[in-house]
């Protein structure tokens, strides 16, 4: 999966995540956050992320700075703008 195929952030956690972990939590850990309730709040209910925990995340997940970018940006457009 790439992230520049993806037009929703969100959508691209979803199976990031599902792809890639046994558990929300144990992405959770990998980003730093001590609770997974906030990663779920985002993905599935639609919960705002905020800058500062996209920037997180992204860095977490992409070494391409054009992919981390690109996440930013999908934040900024869904909850931001």
């Amino acid at each position: 999966m790439n992230i520049l195929d993806y037009t929703n952030y969100r959508q691209f956690l979803f199976d990031y995540v599902n792809n890639n972990f046994k558990s929300y939590q144990q992405f959770s850990d990998l980003i730093g956050f001590i609770s997974n309730s906030y990663v779920i709040e985002v993905i599935t209910v639609g919960k705002g992320l905020s800058i500062k925990s996209a920037r997180r995340i992204g860095k977490a997940i992409f070494k391409s700075k054009k992919k981390y970018l690109h996440f930013i940006d999908l934040v900024i457009e869904a909850d931001h703008s």
